[in-house]
């Protein structure tokens, strides 16, 4: 099973930002949260949460491609 490493988090989580329009409030939470304090070396998936809810309708954050590909090894 592929796992999301935290240098492929910090990665795609600059390319999303890099593509929102505005400023968005999202939180990484679960296993790769953890990977941030190394706690974790890795985590199988990617949990985000937002105090707005709205934020997480947009194309941006919804189809985002690492919602729904795995990462690439390493």
């Amino acid at each position: 099973m592929a796992t999301f490493r935290r240098t492929y988090l910090e990665t795609e989580f600059k390319k999303l930002n890099d593509r929102l329009p505005e400023h968005v409030d999202l939180y990484l939470i679960g296993g790769g949260a953890m990977s941030f304090q190394n706690l974790k070396v890795a985590t199988k998936d990617i949990d985000v949460v937002s105090g707005q809810p709205e934020n997480l309708n947009s194309p941006e954050t919804h189809f985002y491609p690492w919602a729904i590909s795995s990462p690439a090894s390493g």
